[in-house]
């Protein structure tokens, strides 16, 4: 009785899973089909259309021209780290394409005044953290040198004193 044989299953375990269908009764934006189409036409990252389109949801999808939109809302809507959305955000800005009014941004409607010319910086993050710390790495800083403190003996110039 004590060799009993331990049974793994191998049917993986089947997990219903609820569709989610799309539909307008749920709500919908409303959005021209010209703007639309420059947006897809438009040669964006990947952060920057999906910051535009959350603009446009937060913006167009309840019925507004501007809105006061965080990054911390954009960045939960898209799923982009806040100061990504920050960056993304800010180039969207100098491009023209988002505009803003006060504290309040928009997708600016004049698909003319967008500028494409702006060259973004082709720099990735992670090669401008590595191109500071080599900068770093680079720097002598001799307090970081010699850090553990020694503990010197001192000779005794009395002999000890037998009781």
């Amino acid at each position: 009785m004590g060799n009993l044989a331990k049974v793994i299953p191998f049917r993986p375990s089947v997990t219903v899973v609820e569709r989610q269908v799309a539909d307008i009764d749920d709500g919908y934006t409303r959005i021209a089909n010209e703007l639309l189409e420059a947006v897809m036409a438009a040669d964006l990252t990947a952060r920057q259309l999906k910051v535009v389109l959350a603009v446009i949801r937060k913006t167009y999808g309840f019925g507004k021209k501007f809105d006061r939109i965080t990054n911390t809302q954009i960045a939960a809507m898209t799923g982009i780290h806040h100061t990504h959305v920050c960056k993304a955000k800010n180039e969207m800005i100098a491009m023209n394409i988002i505009v803003t009014n006060g504290l309040a941004i928009g997708v600016n409607k004049v698909i003319s005044d967008w500028n494409f010319s702006i060259s973004q910086n082709g720099k990735s993050l992670a090669e401008t953290a590595n191109e500071t710390l080599a900068k770093s790495a680079n720097t002598h800083k001799p307090t970081q040198l010699n850090t553990k403190e020694t503990i010197q003996k001192k000779e005794r110039k009395d002999p000890p004193k037998s009781p």
